[in-house]
């Protein structure tokens, strides 16, 4: 009996063994599996961290594309380009992704949007201005995809203000024989027109808000009764007056004053302010070749005598600005054909002399008593691009 309980006991020892080994082999399994759940939970993780990251690079791109769509369309002709499928940018490399942009027509059926109406040219002529812009930005497999709408619009004013030969706020006026004292460029004023002492001309047209002489004195359109035209005052420059040119001449600066006489005198390229400038007797007035110069005068102005040299030959490079409001006179008398520009809303432009003067002159009043004529000089009319602006509240996310 004492041997049957032994055996007993052993195989009970044996079974105990057998179920922990069991029971150790299901928390070991247990355990793995639970190991390889969070490897996948943070493989995944990491997986969705780098898609997102991936996601955001790429969104920056796509903004980029039309930060320099913006920037590249003021110089593209709208028309052109959606002819030939409306791609911008194919595949522009940045950060080590890409984005490709590329523009369309606003044309039905997405159209009219909100204040934007349908254009009627079709898809591949712009008639209005608008182009919708879509932009998609690609970063090692991700994409994503922005879009606005955009307009062109004129760019600011040219440079000079007027496209007139001379204007004169209260009246322009002409004299002289026959071939003297002319107009080769359209001619205003705010007040009446009058062209006396025989026959100048104005090879342009001419426009008045009063009277306008007949007679053949204009070859092209004489537009009598116009609307007035405003001249807005010319801040002085803050400062000092100065700085003084090369050469002999008195300058004060406390006063501003500067007086030439039988001396030459040169204008580097520059900005330059005086109250008064008085120049007489044989010397020129010249500027360096290349120049830029802007020349402001507070008050009046007296120039005779000598020549007025300018190589570049274009009134752009020579320019005089009447500045603030004092009332007063500038007269021009010169023997030589000369390229400047004066804008002098308060001041009384008086030319007289043979030179013939290349430009354009506004004043309170203007008057040529000749011979010299007075040219418009085209070089003054300057072509700016046009400005493309996005449409406020048309950004839109795609995906």
């Amino acid at each position: 009996m004492e041997a049957r309980l032994e055996n007993r006991n052993r195989g009970d020892s044996s079974g105990q063994r057998g179920g922990a080994m069991v029971l150790a082999l299901l928390l070991t399994a247990a355990l793995v599996g639970l190991g390889a759940t969070f490897l996948m939970i943070s493989h995944t993780d990491r997986t969705i961290a780098a898609n997102r990251a991936d996601g955001s690079q790429a969104f920056h791109l796509a903004e980029a594309g039309l930060e320099h769509a913006v920037a590249e369309l003021p110089d593209q002709d709208f028309d052109t380009l959606l002819a030939g499928g409306g791609m911008l940018f194919a595949a522009e490399g940045l950060g080590g992704g890409t984005y490709r942009v590329s523009v369309a027509n606003n044309v039905a059926p997405a159209f009219p949007q909100g204040s934007i109406p349908a254009d009627a040219g079709g898809g591949a002529n712009d008639t209005d201005g608008f182009l919708v812009v879509n932009s998609i930005g690609t970063f090692e497999g991700a994409e994503r995809g922005v879009e606005v709408i955009v307009r062109q619009l004129a760019a600011g004013t040219p440079p000079w203000p007027y496209p007139y030969a001379a204007f004169g706020d209260t009246g322009l006026e002409a004299s002289g024989g026959a071939g003297s004292s002319e107009f080769y460029g359209a001619v205003g004023t705010n007040a009446d027109m009058t062209f006396s002492g025989g026959t100048p001309k104005v090879y342009g047209n001419a426009w008045a808000v009063g009277t306008i002489p007949a007679g053949g004195w204009v070859t092209g359109t004489a537009t009598s009764g116009a609307p007035p035209q405003a001249l807005p005052l010319i801040a002085c420059p803050p400062g000092l007056y100065g700085p003084a040119p090369m050469g002999t001449f008195t300058f004060g600066p406390i006063t501003g004053k500067l007086t030439i006489s039988s001396a030459d005198v040169v204008f580097p390229s520059g900005t330059y302010y005086f109250s008064e400038i008085n120049k007489s007797g044989g010397g020129n007035i010249s500027i360096e070749p290349g120049a830029d110069v802007q020349i402001y005068v507070s008050g009046k102005i007296a120039m005779s005598g000598g020549g007025w040299n300018n190589p570049n030959g274009t009134a752009t490079s020579l320019q005089f600005w009447g500045c603030g409001a004092t009332a007063a006179t500038w007269t021009i008398t010169g023997p030589q054909d000369s390229w400047f520009s004066m804008y002098a809303p308060t001041r009384s432009i008086r030319f007289s002399g043979s030179g013939h003067k290349h430009g354009s002159f506004i004043g309170s009043d203007f008057e040529n008593s000749g011979p010299g004529d007075v040219v418009w000089d085209s070089s003054l009319v300057v072509t700016l691009p046009a400005v493309v602006r996005v449409v406020q509240g048309t950004w839109t996310e795609l995906w």
